[in-house]
């Protein structure tokens, strides 16, 4: 402040509005907080701009744990299907349960180690019961009518050594979006290796100011059992600008 002080007016009242600036930008984008990127906002001429919020899967790992903004999201958990979030190694991020080959580091986040994670079982016993966890998060901050692009990582694994059950990788994910109670998409991404990660890009057009995101594992084999894993990072959420 000593050196504001001793500037002329007019640049020390430039200093100031910088340093109010980057004051702010510090506090909205801080990867510890992401209720505070939820808050991210713009300013001009009067006009405030709230951004899009999608959830980034960065958090501590768990079964039954998940990052800030996510949960199980499962319509059917009579069975008390598995989901939580994994590390890159290990299933729950538990020592344990390692797995057959660690996750590779995340494109857009190399030093990102948590994942959420999804579990699948397909076993003619409970054909009559949903056979799998649901994930998900709400998006939030959207405009009606808009379209905008959100983009994530999905891959599988499957456990190291001996199991109580047959292990596989997953065939892939189904992704749903909902307004509401209502369907919006529905799409299923496939996985073209074993843990590797596939990018995935869903453009929607805004019904309301959320939706809501839901994934599952998705398998072609019988009785085994199956985890799927989706990453989303701070920035997988964009408004595209088009005519309606």
């Amino acid at each position: 402040m000593n050196l504001v002080k001793k500037l002329p007016i007019g640049l020390g009242l430039a200093c100031l509005m910088m340093m109010s600036s980057c004051s702010k930008e510090d506090a909205a984008v801080s990867p510890s907080s992401p209720q505070a990127s939820e808050q991210m906002y713009s300013s001009h001429k009067g006009v405030t701009y709230v951004f899009p919020f999608f959830s980034p899967t960065i958090g501590a790992t768990g079964k039954g744990s998940y990052p800030a903004g996510w949960g199980n999201l499962s319509e059917d958990d009579k069975l008390g299907f598995p989901a939580g979030t994994s590390s890159l190694t290990n299933l729950w991020g538990e020592s344990a349960l390692p797995w057959e080959k660690p996750l590779p580091a995340i494109p857009s986040a190399p030093n990102a180690n948590s994942v959420v994670t999804t579990y699948n079982i397909t076993e003619s016993v409970l054909h009559d019961f949903q056979n799998h966890s649901v994930a998900g998060t709400t998006i939030k901050n959207l405009v009606a009518g808009k379209k905008y692009a959100i983009t994530f990582y999905a891959s599988t694994t499957k456990l190291k050594g001996p199991s109580q059950s047959v292990q596989d990788y997953a065939s892939g994910i189904q992704v749903r979006l909902f307004a509401g109670a209502n369907k919006i998409l529905q799409t299923e991404i496939n996985f073209t290796g074993k843990a590797e990660w596939v990018a995935k890009t869903i453009n929607f057009v805004a019904s309301g100011d959320e939706i809501t995101f839901k994934f599952n594992p998705t398998s072609s084999s019988q009785f085994t059992e199956t985890y799927a894993h989706l990453f989303v990072d701070h920035n997988s959420i964009k408004e595209l600008k088009f005519n309606l």
